[in-house]
């Protein structure tokens, strides 16, 4: 995604994007853990099952599932923590 800067506003553009380029890679270095620690996210509330887990990251929930025989975790959702979580959409 591209943020379109004008003059007027290009140290505010700079700004915001570097603010993002940092939230993103904080996100990205949180699912990194999970590869070393598969099994420290909570189980999620709304699942209450053992391979379905999330970890926080600032105001937002990463789920994730633990698939039984494989080694890797795979990302199911990234979420506000304020917003409705639809079922369906970490159905595995």
């Amino acid at each position: 995604m591209d943020i379109a800067c004008n003059s007027s506003s290009y140290g505010n553009c700079r700004l915001y994007r570097l603010r993002a380029e940092r939230w993103q890679q904080g996100a990205f270095k949180a699912v990194e853990r999970l590869k070393l620690f598969p099994v420290s996210g909570r189980i999620v509330p709304e699942k209450n099952r053992k391979d379905i887990r999330e970890v926080l990251y600032g105001n937002y929930r990463i789920i994730y599932y633990l698939p039984k025989y494989k080694k890797d975790v795979v990302i199911l959702t990234l979420r506000h923590g304020k917003q409705i979580l639809p079922l369906d959409e970490i159905d595995v």
